[in-house]
């Protein structure tokens, strides 16, 4: 009786391993899950500490790159961000406000770096601009 338990309790979980292996392989013709999403790459090209009375800040000057269908996460910025769109278009999302604004190839892009958005290249052709950021490193506090 043991045995016939055991040997019905075995089946069953070799059963229940090739549906879990199986569920796991991509359908005929379906996009695989892991197909490789498109990328954002930076490219900082000038860096620097720069003292500005109040603070100092870390000035950048970053070249991105969207590929077709890239994203970036919602997020938001330590310290103001300016961008010049350099090829293609690319939307800004501001959740909070139900807002998207487009820019296009030599457009100025003075984006919410305080406030959550994402940056969405939902055209065709890969997206460049260039970022130029500070970013407080050290702050002085008020009255010194």
């Amino acid at each position: 009786m043991v045995k016939a338990i055991l040997a019905t309790v075995r089946t069953a979980l070799l059963a229940a391993g090739i549906l879990l292996a199986a569920s796991a392989l991509p359908s005929v013709g379906a996009e695989s899950a892991l197909a490789p999403q498109a990328q954002v790459t930076r490219n900082t090209l000038i860096e620097s500490a720069v003292d500005l009375g109040g603070g100092t800040y870390q000035l950048v000057l970053a070249e991105l790159t969207f590929e077709p269908g890239a994203e970036t996460p919602l997020h938001q910025h330590p310290g103001p961000s300016v961008g010049y769109v350099e090829t293609g278009r690319i939307g800004v999302t501001v959740p909070s406000e139900g807002v998207t604004n487009s820019f296009s190839a030599g457009s100025a892009i003075n984006h919410p770096w305080d406030t959550p958005h994402i940056f969405r290249n939902s055209g065709d052709q890969a997206f460049k601009m260039l970022s130029f950021e500070l970013i407080p490193i050290a702050l002085q506090p008020s009255g010194e």
